[in-house]
């Protein structure tokens, strides 16, 4: 729904979309093997009823995951111009590929923050909280903001996407507050 809303800018906008979104699926690799990493090791930990180890391997895990992300984001920043050109397109698309790319670089790192906080609540039972987290932000924040912006601004393609991507801040700070109260602290392999 958020790709059909940009595409109202135009066939430019399409191709540059597909093609960053294309390069950007290899380089979020990275940040969802941090996730499971955290579901798979704090899980275990919070099954075995170390709560406290839990939490302190959670919290470096998080700190990793950023440190990983700004490294990789770095590395796309800098080859937002190049991995366009594999392409066989026009010079403009190759020019806003770049554009989505150089920005999904910068938000990496709050993507980061915000994979880390879901990958924690969910690895602690807390489903309906991810639902949120994943689904229900796009449809009631991120989709409505896309859809203003495109239809009743002249703001460039860039600019819109920068903010839609932005608004991604609101899930960290819900989800560092949720991952420091501690709700995520369940122990699912006890019996009731």
């Amino acid at each position: 729904m958020l790709v059909q809303s940009y595409s109202l800018r135009g066939l430019t906008v399409i191709g540059a979309f597909n093609i960053s979104n294309n390069v950007m699926n290899l380089f979020m690799l990275v940040m969802m093997a941090g996730g499971n990493a955290i579901s798979i090791m704090v899980g275990q930990l919070l099954g075995a009823g170390k709560e406290k180890e839990a939490v302190d391997t959670d919290r470096k895990l998080i700190v990793f995951s950023i440190l990983l992300s700004i490294g990789v984001g770095i590395i796309l920043f800098a080859g937002a111009g190049i991995f366009p050109k594999l392409y066989n397109t026009e010079e403009e698309v190759r020019q806003t590929a770049a554009g989505f790319l150089r920005i999904m670089a910068l938000v990496m790192p709050l993507d980061a923050v915000m994979n880390a906080c879901y990958f924690t609540l969910r690895c602690g039972g807390k489903t309906i909280i991810t639902f949120v987290f994943d689904s229900l932000f796009v449809i009631v924040v991120m989709l409505p903001i896309a859809s203003l912006l495109v239809r009743l601004t002249d703001m460039s393609i860039l600019l819109i996407y920068l903010i839609v991507q932005l608004t991604v801040a609101f899930k960290v700070v819900l989800g560092l507050i949720l991952v420091k109260k501690g709700v995520w602290i369940n122990n699912l392999t006890k019996e009731s």
